[in-house]
């Protein structure tokens, strides 16, 4: 059972997938783009105190490990940049 998911990116992608996640596992969703984290606030608030938002570079390897804290997490890259999607996979190997 994972402890926590871990989504890089707030666009479109991210709207769908979000309210499927967080059934799953508590979520931490990070994007650099303040206006697409606000879009994504509007959780069913059911579901509020089970996301965390964080404005922040989901590429950068302080940023993950800080998102990871411990246990098992699973990364979803939805970013829309394949390139920015696959450094965040790489990293987070």
């Amino acid at each position: 059972m994972l402890e926590r998911i871990v989504l890089v990116g707030a666009g479109r992608t991210a709207d769908s997938l979000l309210p499927r996640l967080v059934a799953l596992a508590p979520l931490t969703v990070i994007d650099s783009s303040e206006t697409a984290l606000a879009s994504l606030r509007k959780v069913p608030e059911a579901d509020a105190s089970r996301v965390t938002f964080r404005l922040a570079d989901g590429t950068s390897r302080l940023v993950l490990e800080d998102a990871r804290a411990s246990g098992e997490v699973g990364l979803v890259a939805a970013t829309g940049s394949d390139r920015q999607n696959l450094e965040a996979c790489r990293i987070a190997r």
